[in-house]
């Protein structure tokens, strides 16, 4: 939630922050709403594959060699640490993988969407 409220005031009120609290189904409706979803490696970005959204997903904890965005978006792996993926159930390395998401690429990545979106005059 921490990560959603800094990439919230990055876009000054052009996006929306959806809550992550309020369980499986409204999160669905929630990820049918956007042009863009911002995610890591979880069940909110398999769903918004399936909904043929843009997907701008980080990874970490697992292999990002493992998912296909058939197009539709851009994968940002964990670089530069030789414990990515794990998938540990507890961290020995302070969850580094997550600490060192690059939220500046993420911001660059949707403002080039968007960019993109807006000099072609139609959504991807």
């Amino acid at each position: 939630m921490e990560r959603n409220a800094i990439l919230e005031a990055r876009f000054h009120g052009r996006i929306v922050n959806t809550p992550t609290t309020e369980g499986v189904r409204r999160g669905a409706c929630y990820e049918d709403i956007p042009d863009v979803i911002i995610t890591g490696d979880s069940f909110g970005m398999h769903l918004a594959i399936a909904l043929r959204k843009y997907v701008i997903a980080w990874f970490g904890l697992t292999c990002h060699q493992e998912i296909d965005l058939y197009g539709r978006g851009v994968i940002l792996p964990s670089t530069g640490l030789e414990c990515s993926p794990c998938w540990k159930r507890d961290c020995p390395n302070n969850l580094e993988c997550i600490v060192r998401i690059d939220l500046d690429r993420i911001y660059r990545e949707t403002v080039r969407y968007f960019e993109e979106m807006h000099a072609d005059g139609r959504k991807r």
